[in-house]
């Protein structure tokens, strides 16, 4: 079985901070479907673009990634919206047909666990987000989402990789997170950011993590139990052991532009792909030989952006040359 390298320092050979976080979400969907992870890169931040604000409420370009319907909350009688709009109904699992389905859970899956209290469950929004609403029982991540060096924010040019151990120390352990708990990641933008969760633990040899298929916006859409104020924080241990096979160096990816045992996979957007839309770096293009499939390609264009189904994944992936044989480099 070949490997997939989550992007390689190569994700910046055209100027400064390449947007990687799609490539890494998308390193959990190849994953999903039959390759085993190898590999991974930084990722950059405002992956679909500018934000904008709509009647008071926080959007973003693409439909609500960010969780505006959170603020329903404030609303008395959101229960009973909720209800009417959308009922309750049963559920198929999406999980079927996958190679590695425990990748992924289901919102029936974790309804019945909600008060398990060996899982952590971490909403991996913005930090705003999570304030105004989240699922019951659910932690925020208290420092920028894409869990980075505690300087990221003020330079993001500057430190652009995964946190050090000490930091990932510090930040699982604020929210309870040790050794020997399983964690369920989400969020409210087709699993991008809650990937980039499962990314960073098993960098660090925290393997027992899991994605929210659909995230919030299924949760909330069947009126499942969400709450405002933050869970009781149990005290734990987290042990970093970085995993350094899952990190793709410079090094790596040079040598392998144009080997044919090798596919770079572009899952950034159509016009970064195609060089008209340079995204703030100094120089605009692709890596040479890769192939392209945008990264939204592999959630349902639909309200709950869950992961497309199995076969047809591997339909996608086959027919852009990404297959079985192959080592992967998603960036």
């Amino acid at each position: 079985m070949p490997a997939v390298l989550y992007g390689c320092a190569l994700a910046d050979p055209i100027g400064a901070g390449q947007y990687d976080a799609p490539g890494r979400r998308l390193g959990m969907v190849v994953v999903l479907v039959g390759w085993r992870s190898m590999r991974g890169i930084p990722d950059y931040r405002n992956p679909l673009g500018a934000v904008r604000v709509s009647n008071g409420l926080v959007r973003s370009q693409s439909e609500d990634p960010i969780g505006a319907e959170r603020c329903a909350i404030l609303k008395p009688d959101f229960r009973t919206i909720i209800q009417w709009r959308t009922g309750r109904r049963g559920e198929i699992m999406a999980t079927q047909g996958y190679s590695n389905p425990d990748l992924l859970v289901e919102s029936d899956w974790l309804a019945e666990r909600l008060d398990d209290p060996n899982i952590r469950i971490v909403d991996c929004d913005p930090r705003e987000v999570y304030r105004r609403a989240h699922i019951k029982n659910a932690v925020g991540i208290p420092v920028h989402h894409y869990i980075k060096h505690p300087e990221y924010e003020s330079d993001a040019r500057k430190y652009p990789l995964v946190a050090p151990p000490d930091t990932m120390k510090e930040v699982m352990e604020s929210m309870g997170i040790g050794d020997a708990n399983l964690v369920v990641a989400y969020d409210s933008n087709g699993s991008l950011w809650s990937s980039r969760l499962w990314w960073a633990l098993n960098y660090y040899g925290h393997t027992e993590v899991k994605v929210l298929n659909g995230g919030w916006r299924k949760w909330f859409g069947e009126g499942r139990p969400i709450e405002d104020g933050r869970p009781q924080i149990s005290a734990a241990t987290f042990t970093p052991r970085a995993n350094e096979d899952l990190l793709c160096t410079l090094d790596y990816g040079v040598a392998n532009v144009g080997n044919s045992d090798v596919v770079f996979l572009d899952v950034r957007s159509d016009g970064e792909w195609d060089g008209t839309n340079a995204r703030g770096n100094q120089r605009a293009g692709r890596i040479p030989g890769s192939v392209h499939l945008e990264w939204l390609n592999f959630i349902t264009d639909d309200k709950f952006q869950t992961i497309k189904p199995a076969e047809e994944l591997r339909a996608m992936l086959d027919a852009a040359g990404v297959t079985s044989e192959k080592d992967v480099v998603t960036y």
